[in-house]
């Protein structure tokens, strides 16, 4: 296992693990400031209670997915972990302009390396004459004069 490896499952482990108690603590967080709102109102249906504890736990998941994204993106910049993670993870917790910031490794001059695009060898072009094509090689495509006139009417 590489270094590199090895960092991205550290710290997808500890991201993992910190997600989930981030995600209860905001959950709980929620659920005690509306019981505590509801009971100032002096509300005592354990419906309403029920519909609230349900919107704070959706609202907590929501905002746990953000508050998350961001804390990522934070410590990977904060720590320098861009050089220490794989691409591929760095893809999950960067956002977009990040991620394409960092996808390309810089060059020593400091200039972002050019993607070079490479194609497998059925999709390139051949020198060859394309053995489907009927015409004359050297011929460009006739148009006749008879393919566009008009049909005639003949009256009786």
């Amino acid at each position: 296992m590489t270094e590199k490896k090895r960092n991205t499952l550290i710290f997808m482990l500890l991201s993992s693990i910190a997600d989930v108690v981030m995600t209860l603590v905001i959950i709980a967080a929620l659920c005690v400031l509306v019981t505590f709102v509801l009971k100032m109102v002096h509300v005592n249906n354990g419906q309403v209670y029920i519909f609230s504890w349900m919107a704070c736990f959706i609202a907590g998941i929501v905002i746990a997915v953000i508050v998350f994204a961001r804390v990522c993106s934070h410590v990977i910049e904060r720590f320098n972990l861009v050089d220490k993670l794989d691409e591929r993870a760095l893809g999950k917790y960067l956002p977009n302009g990040k991620r394409i910031q960092y996808a390309d490794s810089t060059e020593s001059s400091g200039q972002p390396k050019k993607r070079k695009t490479v194609m497998p060898d059925s999709v390139l072009p051949k020198d060859e004459a394309d053995p489907w094509d009927l015409r004359e090689p050297s011929s460009p495509p006739s148009h006749s004069d008879a393919s566009t006139e008009q049909p005639s009417v003949q009256h009786e």
